[in-house]
């Protein structure tokens, strides 16, 4: 399934493709797979900073359980995690051009 999705998005490899759609799954895997797998250190940077502002869809399942407890809709929490990891990515971007 993770290649099938993989191999819609051309323009990066697919090994890191592959492995940034696992770390949006279990975000401890993906992020170590993305520092093995990854030749290039900046996007290997960006993509874990992304991958571990967002959380995870196993986090993501905990806090649903939580959240319905709260009356809190889980749109809301996910439209907030997903601004919070793009605005990180920026950020990253941005420290990198800066720093490295």
């Amino acid at each position: 399934m993770l290649s099938l999705i993989a191999s819609i998005i051309p323009f990066i490899d697919k090994g890191v493709t592959e492995t940034f759609l696992s770390g949006l799954i279990e975000m401890t895997r993906g992020c170590y797979d993305m520092s093995i797998i990854c030749q290039n250190v900046n996007l290997s940077i960006i993509l874990c900073v992304f991958i571990i502002s967002f959380g995870g869809i196993s986090t993501h399942l905990q806090s649903l359980a939580f959240l319905k407890s709260c009356n809190i809709k889980y749109s809301f929490f996910f439209l907030q995690k997903l601004t919070q990891a793009i605005i990180s990515a920026i950020f990253a971007c941005i420290l990198i051009f800066i720093f490295l």
